[in-house]
């Protein structure tokens, strides 16, 4: 028997499933590029605090949803707004809407997460 064949039988069964997995994690990447970029989660930060300064300012009572992806978390205190990203594979594929309540008279916000 010639255990030479099986050699090359075995290492080319394994650089294929190596390929498929190569190609499968460059495919996902791709697809989903804020699971390696910290672009999205910095202009999400500053546009948060941006749209509270604004919905504090203005006269009246204003409800806004703000549209984010599954993988960011929002948090809110004082004067700090904190977006911190959650790496799970299939929550960059999914939204929710985070909103800003303010009533009339109040200098206040209310923020709820509705998925």
């Amino acid at each position: 028997m010639d255990k030479k064949g099986e050699e090359h039988q075995f290492f080319f069964a394994m650089e294929a499933i190596l390929g498929i997995l190569v190609a499968g994690i460059l495919i996902l990447t791709a697809a989903n590029f804020d699971s390696i970029s910290n672009i999205n989660k910095i202009y999400a930060q500053e546009d948060l605090k941006l749209l509270i300064e604004t919905i504090q300012a203005s006269p009246g009572a204003i409800e806004y949803n703000y549209k984010l992806k599954e993988m960011y978390e929002v948090q809110i205190q004082e004067e700090d707004i904190k977006v911190t990203t959650n790496n799970n594979l299939f929550n960059g594929y999914s939204y929710y809407n985070l909103t800003l309540r303010k009533e009339q008279g109040e200098n206040t916000i209310q923020v709820k997460k509705n998925a």
